[in-house]
């Protein structure tokens, strides 16, 4: 599941991803203009793909929107405990708007995690959270000493999650136009 802010380049990581996946029907057919930012997420976009190293199954992915309008069916779709989140800020806000951003997704995310009751025991599902830095091929050199300040970051927000979400200690800073090489390892 693929959130973040509207703008951070949510789209065009998931499709370049999908041009990157051999396995998968359209891939030669994912146009362009993806890349432009020109094309709205209307809601969510829903997608299956193959992940080199992740089984032999297609996984969903779902690209939501980052416009506040459609939060409200983003509620709904969060309710899941097998999911990996992947959060989205783009690297050329400010710092502390990128904080903002991935610290809100965070919140709303955890505050969706399922209690799932059986005979024995009360269980929350953690979800698995990754980081991504977008827009990293349009940092200067100030930006780029950032990325190091992020990854010190991420392990207050682990801290601040603990028990609620599992949060990568990595925090992945890609061009999402042309580099996915690093998520798709993870």
């Amino acid at each position: 599941l693929v959130c973040g802010f509207e703008r951070v380049g949510k789209t065009t990581l998931v499709h370049r991803a999908l041009k990157d996946t051999a396995k998968h029907p359209d891939a030669s057919a994912i146009d362009a203009t993806w890349h432009t930012g020109s094309v709205r997420t209307a809601g969510f976009d829903v997608v299956k793909m193959h992940i080199a190293g992740a089984g032999d199954e297609a996984w969903t992915v779902v690209d939501f929107a980052g416009h506040m309008e459609y939060y409200v069916t983003h509620e709904m779709l969060l309710q899941t405990g097998n999911a990996v989140f992947i959060i989205v800020c783009n690297l050329t806000d400010e710092w502390e708007t990128q904080v903002e951003h991935v610290t809100f997704w965070l919140q709303f995310i955890a505050t969706k995690q399922i209690t799932r009751d059986t005979p024995a025991t009360v269980k929350t599902v953690m979800p698995a959270v990754i980081i991504v830095g977008s827009h990293a091929d349009q940092c200067g050199a100030y930006q780029q000493e950032k990325f190091k300040t992020w990854n010190s970051h991420v392990l207050d927000l682990r801290q601040k999650f603990l028990n609620k979400l599992d949060v990568d200690s990595t925090v992945f800073f890609v061009d999402c136009r042309s580099d996915c090489a690093s998520l798709r390892t993870q």
